[in-house]
């Protein structure tokens, strides 16, 4: 890996695991209900270097949930996570993130070491898109957040296997962005909002079951 694609996963992995040496409650002193529930993780690379998305489900009293995309650019990634968090009065909780969304342009070394980040759910799932950014702003599908319902998704396909405790248990340096699920935005005047690409040999082995 080149120092500079090792510094910015490094960086990321540390932003990342402020929240889970802080504990369910933030710097600020609050309590777990007023914290925002993360509930997917984008990275694109960006002109200025990194572009972290995070969708945030956030608990309103009596009234449900309000689903809020926070997005930041940075010339590393702790610089992104600063200014994504800037203002934002409440606790991240990653605890529950269902999906962690990889846009075009990260390498595989710079993969292994997101997918190492220790305060992210070893069940959490790792998709591709062309755009994280974009596909996290697309809106739920069928729940409040997009990163459940592509979890929805995954979970009704068979042969998927993109868990991060999965992808890791062929050691480093085995997973490949091409071979993890790639979501798309679906053709406009289809009636979905995104499509899903199976890697090729899973969608074969989803094919011969189906025969």
């Amino acid at each position: 890996m080149g120092r500079d694609a090792r510094k910015v996963c490094l960086l990321l992995a540390v932003c990342l695991l402020a929240p889970a040496f802080c504990g369910c409650r933030s710097i600020r002193g609050q309590e777990p209900e007023q914290g925002a529930l993360v509930t997917a993780v984008g990275v694109d690379r960006d002109a200025s270097g990194v572009r972290l998305t995070l969708e945030t489900l956030i608990p309103l009293e009596g009234k449900g949930v309000e689903v809020r995309v926070l997005r930041a650019a940075g010339g590393s990634a702790g610089e992104a996570f600063a200014a994504l968090t800037a203002g934002f009065p409440r606790a991240l909780l990653f605890g529950h993130c269902a999906v962690l969304v990889l846009g075009d342009g990260l390498r595989a070394e710079e993969l292994d070491v997101l997918l190492s980040v220790e305060a992210l759910p070893p069940e959490m799932q790792a998709v591709t898109a062309p755009q994280a950014d974009a596909l996290l702003s697309l809106g739920g599908l069928s729940t409040p957040a997009v990163g459940y319902d592509l979890q929805a998704i995954l979970a009704g396909t068979p042969g998927t296997r993109c868990r991060v405790y999965e992808l890791l248990s062929g050691g480093m340096g085995a997973v490949r962005p091409e071979a993890l699920p790639r979501f798309v935005p679906a053709a406009e005047g289809s009636g979905r909002l995104v499509d899903l690409q199976m890697p090729y040999d899973v969608s074969q082995e989803t094919e011969k079951k189906g025969d």
